[in-house]
């Protein structure tokens, strides 16, 4: 559900198989509601990102079984060439187009 609100088609194969289509892919806000759901949905902004040159998205949800800090993924980003804007309600990353960096510690 979560890819369809970007506009990606998302298609059961078989049991273990799901095709995706993101040539529709047309928005760079990831849903708040969704991505509380599931921690992984902060894994979209790479794409985004790459793709689109921007990407919003809502702190990601998910288990409580401890803290698990965004920290090394957004100085990931800044090393690339990104902007992160990090606010308490959403993380706004911009990059017209990334670098790659020599070294990310």
């Amino acid at each position: 559900m979560l890819l369809r609100t970007l506009g990606a088609r998302a298609e059961w194969r078989g049991p273990s198989e799901v095709l995706i289509d993101t040539s529709q892919v047309h928005s760079t806000e990831v849903d708040p509601e969704l991505s509380e759901r599931i921690r992984a949905s902060f894994l979209l902004a790479g794409p985004l990102l790459a793709r689109f040159g921007t990407a919003r998205m809502p702190p990601p949800g998910g288990d409580v079984i401890g803290r698990r800090r965004l920290d090394p993924h957004l100085d990931a980003f800044r090393a690339l060439g990104a902007r992160v804007d990090s606010r308490r309600e959403d993380i706004t990353l911009t990059a017209p187009s990334l670098g790659s960096p020599r070294a990310i510690s």
